[in-house]
């Protein structure tokens, strides 16, 4: 069965687009599973991290795909265009996503996706967007994960994930904006149900934290006070299922090297071990 997370926080700067890869790259890697990335963010972190090398331009073979999706006007930006007016996908999509390794794929953002914000479009229209074209592209390659790197604010695209996904993996720095971007996202997907007519389900919320401080191998007094302030949200939310992990990731100032060389850190293997698993994502 396929699973599928969006890992979202709508703070900024937590580490999204970093654990995205992270996660997605040790399930390839150590768990063999084919794994899709989509990268819905307009800031296209996930995508330039991805297809970047390290003078700043595109990879060859990322660059002459990606010409050759804008001269077909095959990216994401034309796709919602096309689906807005028609509400449904009749083209086949699987051109649309890049092989990163085999059996590893990204959908990459636009830069043009801000311009779907500023247009008055109806947003209940793009509700189905998501799910149509996720279980269009898992009818040919048959994904075991797919993980929707999200933008810090709710847009279009939020908003259709959400009617697609049940599980959400929220990152959250031990600082007071990481959880207040919590309680904006937890009050967000409340407006959602009653206002635009989001599906009403169970929504699991996985918080972890992300660049954990320690002092030998122990969380810091700053960090175990916001881990705690997490923990006061299970108890205090009756509409979803909100968990705070016993897994964190620590503070590594390097982390990001990980995107642009497309390898996973060998020393953090037993923390996404211990993620998986606390997210069900083991076999």
């Amino acid at each position: 069965m396929l699973k599928k997370y969006a890992i979202i926080n709508f703070k900024g700067g937590v580490g999204k687009t970093t654990i995205t890869w992270l996660l997605g790259s040790y399930l390839h890697r150590y768990r063999n599973r084919k794994i899709l990335l989509v990268d819905l963010d307009p800031q296209m972190s996930l995508t330039l991290g991805l297809t970047l090398n390290e003078k700043g331009f595109f990879h060859q073979t990322y660059r002459e795909w990606l010409n050759l999706r804008i001269e077909k006007k095959e990216t994401i930006f034309y796709l919602m265009e096309h689906y807005y007016k028609r509400l449904q996908i009749q083209k086949d999509i699987r051109d649309y996503i890049f092989e990163i390794q085999p059996n590893f794929y990204l959908l990459p953002s636009n830069e043009k996706l801000y311009f779907i914000e500023l247009m008055n479009y109806e947003r209940k229209r793009f509700k189905m967007f998501i799910q149509i074209i996720i279980e269009k592209l898992n009818q040919d390659f048959k994904f075991d994960v797919v993980l929707f790197d999200c933008p810090p604010n709710f847009t279009n695209l939020t908003y259709s994930v959400f009617e697609f996904i049940d599980e959400i993996l929220i990152p959250c720095n031990p600082d007071i904006y990481a959880k207040i971007g919590v309680d904006l996202l937890i009050f967000t997907l409340k407006k959602l149900i009653s206002k635009f007519d989001l599906t009403k389900k169970q929504y699991i919320f996985y918080l972890f934290l992300n660049k954990a401080r320690l002092f030998l191998k122990e969380f810091t007094q700053e960090t175990n006070y916001f881990y705690h302030q997490l923990k006061l949200l299970e108890n205090n939310q009756s509409d979803f299922s909100i968990k705070v992990l016993n897994t964190y990731l620590p503070e590594r100032v390097d982390i990001k090297r990980s995107l642009q060389n497309f390898q996973f850190p060998e020393e953090f293997k037993d923390y996404f071990d211990s993620l998986s698993k606390e997210i069900n994502l083991e076999p």
